[in-house]
């Protein structure tokens, strides 16, 4: 089987929340080498376990992040340890760290070894990046999560904010630094020099949903309106019941509303054509959601899902994550593979989100035995010291224990690593990757997209491939204008409101308008499809076809063309043609489910678009993976990339703990299996929030220190993680009484000051004003010709040598004549006549 990164050595020392970053690349084909400690990665400490048993090597959320890795164990305290990691550093191409401060948190001096290494590549996940004032923040999930904005956005107004469940903040940050690892080496083979890849989680969050621009345009500050809401533009928009638990609806377009009006029985209070007006349907929610809810209530989940659909209406079931392991759809597409594990037995793993026509990825081994590869990877770096044995037991790292299972990795009979790699060399004759490139350009220059897509995935996903040097067109219609083009008659407020929100995802493109249901309009755009190295879309997949425009004759246009389709079902079974947004996707999968208040039966439905963000990270990683496939053979392919699977992926070890053992799992609002206190805690000031997450008896300590140590922390019930878990009923009001007595801030400073986790849970102006935030220059100031300077969030997915610009959003049908004058070759006066019948705009 071909893999697109063969022959690339990614040496792995992330912690658990940067797994995912070395999981991506080695299902793409690289060898990624997990480095533990004697006793283990932290992970492997972490349940739940295969059988209910603490058992190190049957974690499966390690099992399930770690797959298609090797794992070799290092003491890097000791010296000779820390020369033989710098030995197999010495022979990689990327390292992946979860630490600010780089390598240097393993003891090495990454400044003179990249010098000496100059091609090493040298990933970063962290909390808040290498810079700025909170560079040194404890930064958990949650605060992340409260810090980059989001958060504030989650959960019913009369309840506190809600984070997303588990670590979706890292996991996001990491899928995004795999597609910057395949940047920065895309980079390394054009001027020899490894780019530093940086990716803060913070900056990853406060990226999404446009908080800031919404802010810096109209001083709007977007709140939580509960699992209804009019935030994401339609009405009726959010969660309502079914006679069997709960559907998520989304009804925007005109024609949308009038088929539900039609299925609802033409209801008289519907009947005036005012109520095409999704505005109008905002503003009067209170009208619209009661027979809305009752309609439903009549309907199960797969009558309202079935039927609805075949409406062309915008709905979902809310499942559980077990639901969705028994979708037909799901298994139609064989989402859930199963891999043989020698200690937990048969895994049935969310396969990789991308399926590339060429390249397919996939399982190739299961997750690694501590330690497995040692004879393999180590036995092959030179002096004969014996490596550190893997120290396996059954409690966290440190603890003492049994061995661990003797490795099943041998060396070769030279002794040689099994898979050359760190050259980044191109075979011989290839027109590509050759270090001849200047020292500034960026990674993706000389690489020219051709952008159907619209709304938020396809759009972020090629807005990050500008800002790296792609020359992006993305085609639009005069007759069909996306959200965010101007409209007359709209309030100016909401107009300028749009605009912004869609010039946040597509700034640094140009932009062509093309009718794409006129016959001649459509052979205009074949004539450009030659000059275009990636075509991106998000269509339903019968779209493209339907104009003539699928990959097969993309391909015979364009021979090596890269394609990617990022439907919400996917391009194959039954689902094929369903509409899908986020929205779909989380209730679909079993997010919402389990993004929510565990004592509540209504699932929050939260109205933000993770979904989205995660298409547009695993769409960096195929495109990348694919360029550099095609930059070695010539040969294109093309990437079925489904919204509902990239959602899967990230809830994989859920699946798998149902599949293991059984367990259905269920929301946990903002608590935690492992720690307490652990949640939004309300403070001085209107709907003020801070985050709070205690990990361990000395983080326990120090928050009692900064509380004047009252006496009722130290009552026993409270003296251990296992008691305060038990008693967080009686924990958390008692922490709330002072945390109420400060603002959010200084809640956040005081305590991570003393070392405990916290973050102030940011709005829009906070996020806007963020100091951490405007000293690493993560606010862009971009100049718009019509409203002037405007702030929007900044690149964030960053490589040292090649920093990304951040340039405006071109007008609609701005590059018309460049496009079609001087790639396609129309002469001036054809284009005038294009636009005079419409057909260009």
């Amino acid at each position: 089987m071909t893999m697109a990164l063969a022959g690339l050595r990614v040496v792995d020392l992330a912690g658990p929340e940067g797994q995912l970053c070395g999981r991506l690349l080695a299902d793409l084909g690289a060898e990624v080498i997990k480095v533990e400690p004697p006793a283990g990665d932290l992970s492997r400490h972490f349940g739940p376990f295969a059988g209910e048993r603490p058992d190190p090597e049957a974690s499966l959320p390690f099992v399930y992040f770690n797959a298609n890795k090797k794992s070799v164990t290092l003491d890097w305290t000791l010296p000779a340890d820390r020369e033989r990691l710098e030995r197999l550093l010495r022979t990689a191409d990327a390292v992946v760290t979860t630490s600010p401060d780089g390598l240097a948190a393993a003891g090495l001096d990454e400044a003179r070894l990249r010098a000496e290494h100059p091609g090493l590549v040298v990933a970063a996940i962290s909390g808040f990046g290498s810079s700025g004032p909170y560079r040194d923040f404890k930064a958990p999930s949650i605060v992340c999560a409260a810090m980059g904005g989001v958060m504030y956005l989650c959960g019913a107004p009369d309840r506190p904010p809600l984070a997303e469940p588990g670590d979706q903040p890292y996991h996001l940050a990491s899928a995004f630094a795999a597609g910057g690892v395949l940047l920065a080496l895309r980079q390394r083979d054009r001027t020899g020099r490894g780019p530093r890849v940086e990716v803060s989680a913070q900056e990853a969050q406060a990226s999404q949903q446009h908080i800031v621009v919404n802010y810096s345009a109209n001083a709007a500050i977007l709140r939580r309106s509960g699992g209804r809401s009019s935030t994401g533009g339609g009405m009726p928009y959010g969660v309502y019941p079914a006679s069997d638990g709960y559907c998520h609806l989304v009804v925007i377009l005109t024609s949308h509303w009038r088929s539900l009006v039609e299925w609802m029985g033409s209801p008289e209070l519907f009947a005036d054509a005012m109520w095409d007006n999704r505005h109008l349907r905002n503003a009067n929610a209170d009208l619209i959601e009661p027979p809305t809810a009752e309609f439903t209530r009549q309907l199960t989940k797969s009558e309202l899902f079935a039927e609805g659909q075949r409406r062309h209406i915008t709905v979902a079931p809310i499942n559980r994550p077990d639901e969705f392991t028994r979708d037909p759809h799901a298994r139609a597409r064989e989402l859930f593979l199963d891999v043989e594990h020698p200690v937990v037995g048969t895994c049935r793993l969310v396969r990789p989100p991308f399926r590339m026509s060429a390249t397919p990825g996939g399982f190739t081994r299961p997750a690694p035995l501590l330690g497995e590869h040692n004879a393999e990877i180590l036995g092959g770096l030179g002096p004969d010291e014996t490596p550190a044995l893997p120290s396996v037991a059954g409690s966290a790292p440190g603890a003492e224990g049994p061995a661990a299972p003797a490795a099943r990795g041998t060396a070769s009979a030279s002794g040689a690593v099994s898979v050359p790699a760190g050259t980044g060399a191109a075979p011989s004759g290839s027109p590509r990757g050759d270090p001849s490139g200047p020292a500034d350009s960026l990674p993706l220059a000389g690489i020219r997209v051709l952008d159907f897509s619209q709304a938020i995935a396809g759009p972020f996903l090629t807005r990050l491939l500008a800002e790296n040097g792609a020359e992006v067109i993305k085609l639009e219609s005069q007759a069909y204008q996306q959200r965010g083009r101007t409209r007359a008659g709209m309030d100016p407020r909401i107009i300028l409101q749009q605009k912004v929100t869609f010039a946040d995802v597509n700034r640094n493109k140009r932009s062509i308008a093309v009718d794409m249901s006129r016959p001649e309009a459509r052979e205009l755009v074949r004539r450009v499809v030659p000059h275009c190295d990636v075509v991106v879309e998000n269509f339903s997949p019968r779209v493209l076809e339907k104009w003539g425009l699928g990959y097969e004759e993309l391909r015979r246009l364009r021979g090596d063309v890269v394609m990617v389709r990022l439907p919400g079902f996917g391009t194959t079974g039954p689902y094929r043609d369903y509409l899908g947004l986020a929205a779909v996707a989380m209730g679909v999968t079993g997010l919402y489910h389990l993004w929510s208040y565990a004592d509540r039966p209504e699932p929050a439905g939260p109205p933000v678009w993770m979904p989205d963000y995660l298409s547009a990270a695993f769409g960096l990683t195929a495109v990348t993976a694919a360029l550099r496939h095609r930059d070695r053979t010539g040969e294109g392919q093309v990437v079925d990339l489904a919204q509902t699977e990239a959602t899967a992926v990230v809830l994989g070890a859920s699946y798998l703990d149902y599949f293991v053992n059984g367990r259905v799992g269920g929301p946990l609002g903002n608590r935690h299996p492992r720690y307490a206190p652990h949640g939004a805690y309300r403070c001085r000031g209107d709907d003020a929030w801070c985050a709070i997450a205690v990990r361990d008896d000395a983080e326990w300590a120090a928050l009692a220190r900064v509380m004047g140590e009252p006496a009722w922390t130290r009552e026993p019930r409270f003296a251990t993680a296992a008691e305060r878990l038990a008693n967080q009923d009686d924990l958390d009001p008692r922490l709330e009484e002072w945390t109420r007595e400060h603002t959010p801030h200084q809640v956040m400073r005081l305590l991570q000051k003393a070392g405990v986790p916290a973050g102030a849970v940011q709005d829009g102006e906070r996020l806007y004003h963020d100091p951490h935030l405007r000293e690493r220059g993560f606010i862009a100031k971009i100049e718009d010709v019509a409203d002037g300077p405007l702030e929007y969030p900044g690149v964030f997915v960053r490589l040292s040598e090649a920093p990304a610009p951040v340039g405006r959003c071109h007008d609609l049908g701005e590059d018309n004549d460049f496009v079609f004058g001087d790639l396609a070759g129309l002469p001036t006066a054809e284009i005038r006549r294009l636009e005079q019948d419409g057909i260009l705009a």
